[in-house]
């Protein structure tokens, strides 16, 4: 029941690391999922609200407009894991 429940709060957790600029998080994302421990729809949610490095500059220039952007694609990509993980 314990690991039900870590999977379904597994696209909320790949989700949060958007404060995390780089490519880093989406690597151990990927690793997890090659590895069975989380869901496809947890990757998928990682992949939509991963910025990367271009957070990089974001923050160096215009640090309340890099965590403004950095929401703005959090909110699709908690939809779409959840709607992934939801129908599969």
């Amino acid at each position: 029941k314990l690991v039900c429940t870590l999977r379904l709060f597994s696209a909320t957790n790949c989700c949060s690391d958007w404060f995390l600029p780089g490519c880093g998080p989406q690597i151990i994302v990927t690793t997890l999922y090659i590895q069975g421990i989380i869901p496809f729809s947890a990757l998928t949610a990682n992949a939509i609200s991963n910025d990367g490095d271009a957070l990089f500059p974001a923050i160096a220039m215009a640090p309340k407009a890099a965590v403004i952007a950095t929401v703005y694609t959090s909110i699709p990509a908690l939809a779409v894991g959840y709607g992934l993980y939801f129908l599969s």
